[in-house]
């Protein structure tokens, strides 16, 4: 089986893919280290077109503060969805690789978009995924500051807190496109609405096809 576990930055995916793989004893990856691999057969030629979110953080010094001043909140989600998508064939190597092989895994992260997931479910059946979404930016900034992780990108990388509202702002929209695409190919959306563990435990219980 191959769970896929998709959605915009700081909506559980992480936590969801451990808590997944301790349960069924399946290995874990993140789609963020497919994409590091992928970037390095790249040609220099195609990388602005292909990583301008990579292009957004050079240009601000990989500040949150100066990115999202420089830069509007539109124009940092569009460079998300297209950096996501340089990725997808890396994720569909990896999943046909693991197919053919019958072996488990699950990938998490914002480059599994519905589009995605419905490709790759047309190819392979033994599938399951699901969509993490927040669509509330004052709960985004809430939990984003209530983090217990050491090297919270949301919060290293940002001084001014008024910046947190912006990242906030970004990370809403991309909810909004993720659960627009979601519903146009019928994938099931877990939306965070005040109780995270609940949220995860429906989550949880929809890849383990409701046990």
């Amino acid at each position: 089986m191959i769970y896929l576990i998709g959605g915009p930055p700081r909506c559980g995916k992480t936590i969801l893919a451990k808590r997944l793989s301790n349960k069924v004893g399946v290995s874990w990856i993140s789609a963020d280290t497919l994409e590091s691999i992928a970037k390095q057969y790249v040609p220099e030629v195609d990388q602005a077109r292909l990583y301008p979110k990579n292009v957004l953080r050079n240009k601000t010094a990989r500040s949150n503060d100066q990115m999202y001043l420089q830069f509007t909140t539109s124009e940092i989600l569009d460079a998300y969805i297209t950096q996501s998508k340089s990725t997808w064939k890396a994720v569909a190597t990896l999943v046909e690789c693991m197919v053919k092989d019958d072996e488990d895994l699950i990938i998490e992260g914002h480059q599994i978009h519905p589009e995605l997931i419905d490709e790759l479910v047309t190819s392979a059946k033994q599938i399951r995924s699901i969509v993490l979404i927040k669509n509330k930016v004052t709960d985004i900034v809430e939990t984003a500051r209530a983090s217990q992780e050491k090297n919270d990108w949301f919060l290293k990388r940002t001084v001014d807190p008024n910046i947190h509202l912006k990242i906030a702002e970004m990370i809403a929209g991309y909810s909004k496109y993720y659960q627009s695409e979601a519903v146009k190919y019928n994938l099931p959306v877990v939306e965070y609405k005040g109780d995270f563990e609940n949220q995860i435990t429906v989550a949880l219980n929809s890849l383990l096809g409701g046990v």
